[in-house]
């Protein structure tokens, strides 16, 4: 968990170094390169936050990803309780882009005009959700995710809150949960993901539960006479 923005006393330590790099520094040319490394990890008391997602917009997310075999990206609409501090994926859908093998690429026109063209404003007020495929790769966020990141907070109003997410083809996902108005980024280790039913059933646990339960696996396949010989152990 970190903050996105530092706070008044870090801002003073870093004017102090410098001020303190520009009476100190030879110059030899006219640029000036200053680099200040700054501690924005938090520590709170405060509880995890969960992320639900409906059955509907995690089947789709699973399709896009299962179904391409380059990079693609969706948005989503959230409803979320302060609160209580949880949000819930309700449904997820495609917007104009370009697909590649590790990039996708939008088309701002295009966007904007896709975007104008939401005729449903429930869907067009609670669009707080932008996810994409790694597709065969690791789910940790790219130089190029995370500058991207950035440059959309930049735009976001300092009330308001914004989730990404990263799926792979194996079912891995990466979340941040980036809250401007409590100045924190939630990483994935910080967050709980949940997969619910219309009977707000956790899908993800429940099938977990049911392989620790149910699945086992040979751990000595042969024994002294080359035939197996099973001794078994929970799968999980």
């Amino acid at each position: 968990m970190k903050n996105i923005k530092i706070n008044d006393q870090t801002k003073q330590d870093i004017i102090t170094r410098f001020t303190q790099y520009l009476n100190n520094t030879k110059f030899t040319d006219n640029r000036i390169t200053f680099t200040a490394d700054i501690e924005n990890a938090v520590s709170t008391t405060e509880k995890k936050p969960t992320v639900y997602i409906s059955t509907l917009a995690y089947l789709k997310m699973l399709l896009y990803v299962r179904d391409t075999d380059v990079e693609i990206a969706w948005h989503g609409t959230v409803e979320r309780n302060q609160a209580q501090n949880w949000y819930h994926i309700k449904d997820v859908f495609l917007y104009p882009q370009t697909i590649r093998a590790t990039t996708v690429d939008t088309d701002q026109e295009k966007y904007q005009e896709w975007l104008q063209n939401i005729e449903d404003d429930e869907v067009f007020n609670n669009i707080r959700f932008q996810g994409h495929s790694h597709v065969n790769m690791s789910t940790a966020p790219s130089g190029t995710d995370l500058n991207m990141y950035s440059n959309f907070l930049q735009v976001l109003p300092n009330n308001d809150y914004y989730i990404f997410m990263i799926m792979n083809k194996l079912g891995s996902i990466t979340c941040l949960i980036y809250d401007l108005a409590k100045n924190l980024i939630y990483e994935n280790a910080d967050i709980n993901i949940k997969v619910m039913t219309p009977h707000t059933y956790d899908l993800i646990n429940t099938i977990n539960e049911e392989k620790t339960k149910y699945c086992e696996k040979p751990v000595k396949p042969y024994g002294y006479t080359g035939k197996p010989v099973y001794d078994w152990e929970k799968y999980y």
